[in-house]
C-alpha cells in the first residue's frame, strides 16, 4: 500500500507483538504474511519476526527453504514439522479417534475465530492510521491480551468479529484505553444487543450519556412511559442496562462552564453553545449516563447523529431561559475559541 509507513507500520508492529505474545510466533507469520500479500504493506521479514517476537523459552524457530520447524530445547526431540502428530498410535487406541477428532475440530473453529477478528484489527490499525490516530509507544499489557484471545477466540458471528477487531486494534495502538471489564461485557453482548446500542449511540451527550427519558417525552409530547426516540424506545435502554451499558437511574447533569457566560454540549461532531443571562443559573439536565464499558464500547461505534434530536435539546435549554446556537466548528483563536463571536440563536447554523 502505497504511502503507508512511519507510525502505520509501528501499529501493525505492535499488533504482531501483541499476537506473539498471546498465541505464538506461528500465527505471528501467518499474519505477517497476510498483511504482506493482501494489503501490499511491508512489514518485517519472517526471519526478524522471529528474532524480535518469538516468545517461547523452550523451542527454536527455524525457516529452512521455505519450511517452518521447531526444534525442542534441551530435550531429546529430534526436529518436527509443525504440522505433523509425533504418535499416529493414538489415532488406533480405542475411544481416541473421536476424542482427538473433536479436540481438532474445537481448536480449527478457534483458530478460525481468531484470523477472522486479526483480519478486522489490521483494516481497523490501517484505518486509523490513515486518519492520523497517534500510536503509544507503550506495549499492551500481556494480561489483557491473554484474556482478549482467550474469550474472542469463541466468536464466531462476523459481526462481532468486527467489534472484537476495532477493539484490539485501539487497545494495541493506545494501551489501558479499554478495561478489562470492556472484555466481558463485549463477549455478553449478541449482535441484536450490538445493533441496538450502535443506533442508541445517536442519541448520545458528550460520549457519556443520554437525556432522561422524562425529559424526551416533552420533546414529542407524549407520555414518559411510553416515549421512543425514532427507534429507541425505554424497553430498549432497559436491555441495554442488563447488558450493562447504561445506567436505569437517573441524574442530574450541569452544563459545563467555559467561561462565566458560556457552556457548551458536545454531541458528535456538533457543539451546542449555551449563553447563559447573568441573572440566570446554568442549565441542568436529567440524564441516564453510559457505564464505563458502554462508554469504550461507543468509542468503537461511528454513530449518524440525529440532528432533529439535536435541535431539540437546543428548544429544551432555550425553555430554560439560555440561548443555544448549534455549530459543527469550534477552533482555537487568539482570543480563545471561535464560537464567541457567533450571533446567538436558537435556529441551527
Amino acid at each position: 500500500m502505497a504511502g503507508f509507513e512511519g507510525a502505520g507500520v509501528v501499529a501493525l508492529l505492535k499488533l504482531l507483538a501483541a499476537v506473539a505474545q498471546s498465541r505464538g510466533i506461528l500465527d505471528t507469520l501467518f499474519l505477517a504474511n497476510k498483511i504482506r500479500n493482501n494489503r501490499q504493506i511491508d512489514v518485517l521479514s519472517d526471519a526478524d519476526l522471529i528474532r524480535r517476537l518469538n516468545p517461547g523459552k523452550d523451542v527454536e524457530v527455524r525457516i529452512e527453504g521455505g519450511v517452518v520447524s521447531m526444534i525442542p530445547i534441551e530435550r531429546n526431540y529430534d526436529s518436527f514439522d509443525i504440522l505433523q502428530i509425533k504418535d499416529h498410535d493414538i489415532l488406533n487406541k480405542e475411544g481416541n479417534l473421536r476424542l482427538w477428532e473433536a479436540f481438532m475440530h474445537e481448536r480449527k473453529n478457534e483458530q478460525l475465530n481468531v484470523d477472522a477478528v486479526l483480519d478486522h484489527a489490521v483494516d481497523e490499525v490501517i484505518n486509523r492510521s490513515d486518519s492520523g490516530s497517534d500510536v503509544s509507544s507503550v506495549p499492551a499489557d500481556q494480561t489483557w491480551i491473554s484474556r482478549f484471545f482467550s474469550t474472542s477466540k469463541h466468536v464466531s458471528n462476523p459481526e462481532m468479529q468486527h467489534f472484537w477487531g476495532k477493539l484490539l486494534a485501539a487497545e494495541v495502538m493506545s494501551p489501558g484505553s479499554y478495561s478489562p471489564r470492556t472484555i466481558a461485557t463485549l463477549e455478553g453482548m449478541t449482535p441484536d444487543i450490538a445493533h441496538l446500542f450502535e443506533k442508541f449511540a445517536r442519541y448520545v451527550i458528550e460520549d457519556q450519556y443520554v437525556l432522561d427519558h422524562k425529559t424526551i417525552s416533552t420533546f414529542y409530547f407524549i407520555p414518559s412511559e411510553k416515549w421512543k426516540v425514532h427507534d429507541i424506545t425505554y424497553k430498549d435502554i432497559l436491555e441495554l442496562s442488563h447488558y450493562d451499558l447504561v445506567y436505569l437511574d437517573s441524574s442530574s447533569y450541569t452544563v459545563k462552564n467555559e467561561d462565566e457566560q458560556h457552556g457548551i454540549i458536545k454531541i458528535g461532531e456538533y457543539h451546542l453553545l449555551v449563553g447563559v443571562a447573568d441573572d440566570k443559573p446554568v442549565p441542568k439536565l436529567n440524564v441516564r449516563f453510559l457505564t464505563k464499558a458502554g462508554s469504550e464500547i461507543l468509542k468503537l461505534t461511528n454513530p449518524d447523529f440525529d440532528y432533529d434530536y439535536i435541535s431539540k435539546i437546543a428548544t429544551k435549554i432555550n425553555q430554560m431561559n439560555s440561548e443555544v446556537r448549534i455549530v459543527s466548528d469550534m477552533v482555537p483563536t487568539a482570543e480563545g475559541v471561535g464560537w464567541r463571536k457567533v450571533h446567538w440563536s436558537s435556529q441551527p447554523g
